[in-house]
């Protein structure tokens, strides 16, 4: 560990030593502590910092982390700190070491740093990522414009890192190798076009962006800022796929930082934990306690049963989660006090701006007295830096800036408050502590993480603090009870695993996916969440897809619906790889695999082979109905060739029937993908004209019996996804519409992109770029693709509105959902009127059947 200017660094802890005679005291100083230089009192009472030497190592550091009583070193390095100090030859030998300039040093995490098995499934799949990043780092330059003048505007800006970074030397020397590789790298087309699209924000430290615009895998050319840094496994494998569909809503979201005014402790038990931490703390020589810097800053790691208690809160367990995934733990807490012997900066490393190198993070204050916002030694946070992909992590000099230049970038806020409140932020944000102030500040300090990091941290020996080293361990798995509503108030249902709130606009018919969370009520009812009140949803009858109301009435829209993610059972094993190669032969035509071939760059063949080899259930999951199968397969185009094989025999059983290719609409569908009609005539003698449309344009499906059309309100509201041009799914699925004669494109009819039912070279291109990266955040939301950019970058069409026909009372629209289509825009509280056909399975339109059927 490289720890430059330690001058600014002067902690000092002392801790009784019982490993071994000789050794009286050891002490680290000049960090923290849980790290810093070694140092020792020899047997005639004088201290030396231990001379670093190339044999000093980890083993020596975990030896001093375990009698510190830590668990292991995770770095054992060189501290360079002059000649002026006394230097011993090493731990055993004691004696001067003459002309050594530099000292020994550690850092330790704490016991116990072990995360709950098992991991869910996003977090494998991070987690996979990551291991397969740290393993092939991959920096070869994947291009080459030694012809084509690079953009400074797309360079890390270099000219004046004096006025950013406290030690700008080494930092000067990364960032300039950095610029080298984007040069040879990146493509400043791209990057400029990303500039606009997600409001990209450049600057010496990092990269941010707004990441509702861009997926993970189109923020990837954005990543190439971070190359270089030998942490990016952490920073962008395991912490950047947490940050994308991330709740806008929230402070901590939005700012990284969520002041609170009251954690909800009764003044009993807020007594009760402020007499345990006091006792404990003002015990400066506890086992459990540590004192630095004299006395400035003490902390204890006492026992609080209170605090422990205050773990199993329902509504705290859902903040974390939603910051750090499911599977986050909580690491450990801690009692620390800041007092007025904290007089300088020299005393408290902290009080610098800086970010915890350790990525995405939470840490949870509680304030055991009020803290003034002057006088009180308050948190200070700039926001919003808690998303940046800094550009490097690896050493002291990258994190540490100057006070200034963080005023003048970012804005700066206080954690200050009364007591019994606090907050929660994330320590990836620029941040540091006061040492002014005239109070004493004691507070208790959580931490959090995702339970993949820091077992990922220690394996690969990053040098990271993770989880931290001073505090009394738990290492335990954050377990709801009940399930929260919306407002983050408890329920009277029990929580399951895989339940969230998912906010339905009007007319999307549930159930939606992830399956709907269902209550034991006969018949099935669901659960939603309307103007602060819980209530009950309803599936089918006239008010299907319907939120009821206390009074009785219902809402079609504009409620949190209660979903429960469907267990992901594995198919049975009928289909075999036989099959799939016959489906290939004969249902994929030259053209298909033409295209496919220049899409995704691999021949069909060696994916069907690929395929085959993962034996036939793997085959069975290829073959089904899911809307997207996550898969690495996806690199090599498995999306795509399930759309074109779906196609490919959707096709043939159309061809099998002559009368569908001869239905006098045939070739208006076949060319756009959606028809309109007269309502009242295709209704008209049993409805068989409707009957016979949907015949044709689902190639020959049965149309159910029962045809309800109710009447259904859609009032626009703001951030509707419903806006954002997407797909259903990868075949052919038919949702059906009826618009009165008043709907206009102010009331914002549905807009179809005609012809994109079909798996053209334009839309082959954009699924590829959406699923290639294999992540289901952004651009796959609930399994169905979005379009993130204007059609035109893909060369896709232009969208037509579906406005009713002239002259006509009632205009039903006929549509292929797997076409890219997207709700029109209407400003916010604009109601469209429509109906709907309800009932059975039908999702608004036609039951879904898996299109792989002969």
């Amino acid at each position: 560990m490289k720890l430059h200017k330690p001058a600014i660094m002067m902690m000092m802890t002392t801790i009784s030593l019982s490993k071994a005679d000789e050794m009286a005291k050891l002490r680290l100083y000049g960090a923290n502590t849980d790290a810093g230089r070694v140092d020792v009192l020899n047997s005639e009472g004088e201290w030396g910092t231990i001379c670093w030497t190339s044999a000093w190592d980890m083993e020596k550091g975990n030896e001093i982390c375990e009698t510190l009583g830590f668990g292991n070193a995770v770095a054992a390095g060189e501290w360079h700190a002059g000649t002026e100090l006394k230097y011993f030859t090493s731990m055993e030998n004691q004696t001067e070491a003459v002309g050594c300039s530099s000292g020994a040093s550690v850092a330790c995490i704490a016991k116990g740093n072990e995360h709950p098995d098992p991991l869910g499934p996003q977090t494998l799949k991070n987690l996979k990522s990551a291991e397969k990043m740290f393993a092939s780092p991959d920096i070869t330059p994947q291009q080459c414009q030694p012809d084509t003048p690079f953009p400074s505007e797309h360079l890390i800006p270099t000219a004046s890192l004096d006025e950013v970074y406290i030690y700008p030397e080494e930092v000067f020397k990364q960032f300039s190798k950095a610029n080298d590789h984007l040069k040879s790298t990146a493509d400043p087309v791209v990057l400029s076009r990303l500039a606009t699209t997600a409001n990209v924000r450049l600057n010496a430290v990092g990269i941010d962006f707004d990441r509702t615009q861009l997926s993970y895998e189109e923020a990837a050319p954005l990543h190439e800022y971070s190359a270089l840094n030998q942490h990016k496994s952490v920073q962008t494998a395991l912490d950047e796929p947490l940050r994308h569909g991330k709740d806008s809503t929230s402070e901590l979201h939005r700012n990284g930082i969520e002041i609170v005014k009251d954690w909800g402790f009764s003044k009993q038990e807020l007594d009760e934990i402020r007499d345990i931490a006091y006792s404990a703390i003002e015990k400066e020589d506890s086992k459990d306690t540590s004192v630095v810097s004299g006395g400035a800053i003490v902390t204890s790691r006492v026992r609080i049963p209170q605090v422990e208690r205050f773990l199993e809160n329902d509504s705290l367990i859902s903040m974390v989660k939603s910051y750090l995934g499911d599977d986050a733990v909580v690491n450990g807490y801690k009692a620390t006090r800041l007092t007025g012997a904290l007089t300088d900066e020299g005393k408290y490393v902290a009080s610098r701006w800086h970010h915890d190198r350790v990525g995405r993070r939470l840490k949870l204050f509680i304030f055991l007295h009020d803290i003034d916002c002057d006088e009180g030694r308050p948190t200070q946070v700039a926001i919003p830096t808690h998303d940046i992909l800094y550009h490097r992590t690896e050493s002291f000099p990258f994190s540490r800036y100057h006070d200034a230049w963080v005023r003048k970038e970012y804005n700066v806020t206080k954690a200050c408050g009364s007591s019994g409140g606090g907050f929660i932020f994330d320590t990836h944000s620029i941040h540091k502590g006061t040492q002014e102030g005239s109070h004493n500040r004691t507070t208790i300090i959580i931490e959090f993480h995702n339970s993949a990091k820091c077992p990922f941290v220690t394996k690969h020996r990053l040098g990271l603090p993770c989880p931290s080293g001073d505090q009394r361990m738990l290492s335990r798995r954050l377990v709801q009870k009940k399930v929260l509503l919306p407002n983050g108030v408890p329920s009277d249902l029990d929580f399951q695993e895989g339940c969230s709130w998912r906010y339905l606009p009007g007319d999307v018919i549930p159930p939606v996916p992830p399956a709907a969370y269902l209550t034991s009520v006969t018949p099935k009812r669901g659960v939603c969440f309307y103007e602060g009140k819980q209530s009950t949803l309803h599936f089918d009858g006239v008010h299907g897809g319907g939120c009821e109301l206390p009074d009785g009435g219902f809402t079609y829209g504009g409620f949190q619906l209660l979903l429960k993610e469907a267990p992901r059972v594995a198919p049975e094993c009928g289909m075999t790889g036989d099959t799939l190669r016959r489906f290939s032969t004969e249902y994929l035509t030259e053209d298909n695999k033409k295209a496919f071939r220049e899409v995704a760059g691999c021949e069909v063949g060696l994916l069907v082979d690929n395929i085959v080899e993962r034996g036939d259930c793997f085959v069975s999951e290829v073959l089904s109905k899911r809307r997207f199968l996550p898969d690495e397969l996806n690199s090599k185009g498995l999306h795509l060739f399930r759309c074109l094989l779906a196609e490919g025999m959707t096709d043939a059983r159309r061809r099998a029937s002559p009368e569908l290719l001869e239905h006098p609409d045939y070739a208006e569908w076949n060319r756009n993908g959606f028809l309109l009609k007269n309502f009242d005539d295709v209704i008209q003698n049993g409805e068989q004209q409707l009957r016979s449309i949907l015949r044709m344009a689902s190639a020959g499906d049965t149309v159910q019996q029962d045809l309800s059309f109710v009447e259904r309100l859609v009032t626009h509201v703001g951030q509707d996804t419903q806006y954002q041009a997407h797909v259903d799914t990868f075949h052919s699925v038919i949702k059906m519409w009826v618009y009165p004669s008043t709907v206009t494109l102010k009331e914002g009819p549905l807009h179809v992109l005609p012809g994109t039912h079909r798996n053209t070279l334009a839309k082959l291109k954009w699924m590829h770029h959406a699923t290639q990266g294999n992540h289901t955040a952004a651009s796959v939301m609930e399994e169905s693709l979005r379009l993130a950019h204007p059609p035109s970058t893909f060369g896709l069409p232009e969208p037509n509105p579906a406005i009713p026909l002239p002259g006509v009372n009632l205009t039903i629209i006929i549509a292929d959902t797997s076409s890219i289509h997207f709700r029109g825009y209407a400003a916010e509280g604009v109601t469209r009127v429509s109906m709907r056909p309800i009932g059975g399975e039908n999702d608004g339109g036609m039951r879904r059947q898996t299109p792989f059927r002969e």
